[in-house]
């Protein structure tokens, strides 16, 4: 009787678990408050990137390696249009000048189009970077 307790608690936490650490399926319909990997790009599209700061501090913006850090003051849009699409790769990489913790939200408004909004975040790890992979898949890092 024992044993048969502890099998089913063992199938009951494995499966538990195994569900908790499915991965996140990308959905191509995912048009706002996307997670990482729930956002979409048609991978060689041309894609338009907003990044908006929301936070009440000026944030830092650089695309490496194409564009050096721009200051965002609170408020404040920047536009970036990646004519040849996400090949290679496109990062976004953004900081907090006062090291403020941040968090990025995705939405894409356009199918061509992708909307960072980079808002304060209650406390750490800080998001860093979002990424567009040449397979057109978003990542938040």
């Amino acid at each position: 009787m024992i044993d048969t307790v502890r099998v089913a608690l063992a199938t009951a936490t494995l499966l538990t678990t195994s569900s908790l650490i499915a991965p996140v399926q990308a959905n191509p319909d995912c048009r706002a408050n996307c997670r990482s990997d729930q956002i979409q790009v048609t991978p060689g599209d041309p894609v338009a990137i907003e990044v908006i700061n929301q936070t009440s501090v000026p944030v830092q913006v650089e695309q490496v390696p194409m564009i050096a850090p721009a200051r965002l003051s609170p408020g404040e849009t920047l536009w970036l249009d990646f004519g040849w699409g996400t090949k290679p790769n496109i990062s976004i990489v953004f900081w907090s000048e006062t090291e403020q913790p941040l968090k990025a939200y995705l939405f894409r408004p356009e199918d061509t189009s992708l909307r960072i909004q980079i808002r304060p975040f209650a406390y750490g790890p800080s998001d860093r970077s979002v990424d567009i992979l040449d397979d057109g898949r978003v990542l938040i890092y």
